[in-house]
């Protein structure tokens, strides 16, 4: 152009707006029910159960427990996207764990929301001849889903960041609470809670300082819900655990003593007093002095419960830990205002001095 002329300045192109696209039904955290009913019912089998036969004990084609587990969370993670939408699926994946937190709180939330159908499908189903309006097809659908949570939640139990944890104790409790009216004690329930309880035991190690101390906390909300779940039979799932050697021994103590405040000692219960000692006794002889006095805890515990049958299993305790234990079990008895106990009137610094007991010897 000729120096000097002037042009008037051209605007800039303005770029197309393009309205938004309104989300798909399925990208919401609402469950696609036609898919969920095939989906939650092919998470796991007879056949797939952990341990090969749903004891949990042995692994299945030469595999580890720890393989066939990660095995399962990854179809259950792939199950996920079809029973509670693809967002919840993906954030559960996220490498975010802000976006993990919140997939387990939507699982949370929508187990939440079931509770009142639930019941009312529950009641109805009672004078209902149909099966697939009476319950069977409906029931066995939710029973699938709760095998499906039992499997996220482990997975997210895994987790090493706290608040994802934290949501992952939450959806447990939420899971027994709601589900428990139509579950029942079978092999394949029993196999999808088993595993749980390891991760459990094994948040309620460790010093109960800073954010440990809410682990452990939480950790045992979730297992006594489940002992006390009585229609799976709860506290038996628990008890076997609990002999497992491969979980820290002070956890165990500490849920032993707990669970022997709540159930006590009966015949017909899932909780008996040589099944305790076995795995307490053990305990006594660690170096440990904290796990020691855990130990005893529990001693004192089954002794203000079982009374004298708790002396003849410790016939084979060392003197000098015999020792303290009787003066534990005697402030006890003093405690409890018994003055006819075993140990009245006993000069206990004498180790060889043991309380005469009724019965044989033996567990």
């Amino acid at each position: 152009k000729p120096i000097g002329e002037h042009r008037e300045p051209q605007p800039s192109p303005v770029k197309e707006q393009r309205p938004p696209v309104p989300a798909k039904k399925s990208e919401t955290w609402e469950i696609p029910q036609q898919k969920s009913r095939n989906a939650a019912m092919n998470v796991i089998s007879e056949d797939n159960l952990p341990g090969g036969k749903g004891t949990g004990l042995e692994g299945a084609d030469g595999r580890s427990i720890e393989e066939e587990q990660e095995e399962e969370e990854k179809r259950a993670l792939e199950q996920a996207r079809e029973v509670f939408g693809p967002v919840v699926a993906h954030n559960l994946l996220s490498n975010e764990w802000g976006f993990r937190k919140e997939g387990m709180e939507a699982i949370n939330s929508q187990i939440t929301a079931l509770k009142p159908s639930i019941q009312e499908q529950g009641n109805d189903s009672e004078d209902s001849e149909d099966e697939e309006v009476g319950g069977t097809t409906w029931k066995r659908e939710l029973v699938a889903k709760f095998g499906l949570c039992c499997i996220l939640v482990r997975h997210a139990l895994k987790d090493r960041v706290a608040p994802v944890c934290f949501a992952a104790f939450e959806t447990c409790r939420s899971m027994m609470k709601v589900f428990s009216p139509i579950l029942s004690p079978t092999k394949q329930i029993k196999a999808w809670l088993a595993p749980l309880v390891k991760p459990l035991l094994n948040k309620m190690g460790g010093e109960a300082t800073g954010t440990n101390r809410r682990n452990q906390r939480e950790a045992c909300k979730c297992l006594l819900r489940i002992a006390r779940t009585t229609q799976v039979e709860g506290l038996g799932i628990i008890v076997v655990q609990l002999s497992d050697d491969s979980v820290p021994m002070r956890p165990k103590l500490g849920m032993l003593k707990l669970l022997i405040n709540e159930f006590q000692f009966s015949k017909g219960g899932g909780l008996k007093l040589g099944t305790i000692m076995a795995v307490t006794l053990p305990a006594l002889q660690i170096a440990d002095d904290k796990t020691r006095k855990a130990a005893v805890g529990v001693v004192v515990a089954a002794y203000e419960i079982a009374g004298k049958r708790v002396l003849r299993h410790l016939q084979t305790v060392k003197p000098a830990m015999l020792k303290l234990l009787h003066r534990k079990l005697q402030e006890s008895d003093e405690a409890r205002g018994i003055v006819d106990g075993p140990f009245a009137g006993m000069q206990l610094e004498d180790t060889s001095m043991r309380p005469k007991t009724s019965g044989g010897r033996g567990r």
